[in-house]
C-alpha cells in the first residue's frame, strides 16, 4: 500500500512540471557555489543554457559576455551586492530587456521596495519551490505578466 502511495506521489509531481515552450539563457548569481551550481543544473535539465557567476563583479561581467534572458540573482554578494549588479545591469544598453529575478534570503518589504527601485522584476525569498521558479520561466516564455513578488 505504501508504494502504491509513492507512485501516486511521484505521478503528482511529475504532471505538476510545466516544461517552457522556450529555452532561455539563464544567469545563476548565488556566492553559495553549491546553490548556484544546483540551480544551474536543474535549469540545464529543463532545457535551458546556464552559466554562474559568485560575487557581483564577476555577475556583470558574465552578464555582459553572456548576455542572458534571465539573471537569477541573489542580493548578499560580496563586492557588489545584488542591487547594485541590477543597476549596473539596467545602466547598459545589452541589460535594458533581460528579466532579472531576486533569489535571496531578504524577504522583509523594504528588501522588495529596493528590489523594484533597482530594476528587479521579480523578488523571490529563499527557499525556492522549483515549482515556482518554473512557472514564472513558463509565464515569461508565454509572454504572460509576471508577478513581481512571490
Amino acid at each position: 500500500m505504501l508504494a502504491d502511495n509513492q507512485m501516486a506521489d511521484v505521478n503528482i509531481t511529475a504532471g505538476a512540471v510545466k516544461t517552457p515552450p522556450k529555452s532561455f539563457r539563464i544567469l545563476v548569481v548565488d556566492d553559495n557555489h553549491d546553490s548556484a551550481l544546483s540551480q544551474a543544473m536543474m535549469l540545464s535539465i529543463l532545457g535551458h543554457e546556464t552559466r554562474t557567476a559568485h560575487d557581483g563583479e564577476s555577475a556583470v561581467a558574465e552578464a555582459e559576455s553572456f548576455l542572458p534572458e534571465v539573471v537569477l540573482l541573489d542580493i548578499g554578494l560580496p563586492k557588489l551586492n545584488g542591487y547594485e549588479v541590477a543597476q549596473r545591469i539596467r545602466e547598459q544598453p545589452w541589460g535594458a530587456s533581460m528579466f532579472l529575478i531576486a533569489v535571496t534570503g531578504w524577504g522583509q518589504e523594504e528588501d522588495r521596495q529596493r528590489s523594484t527601485e533597482v530594476g528587479l522584476n521579480v523578488h523571490m525569498v529563499k527557499p525556492v519551490e522549483p515549482a515556482a521558479l518554473e512557472k514564472i520561466l513558463f509565464d515569461l516564455a508565454q509572454g504572460e505578466p509576471i508577478q513581481g513578488a512571490v
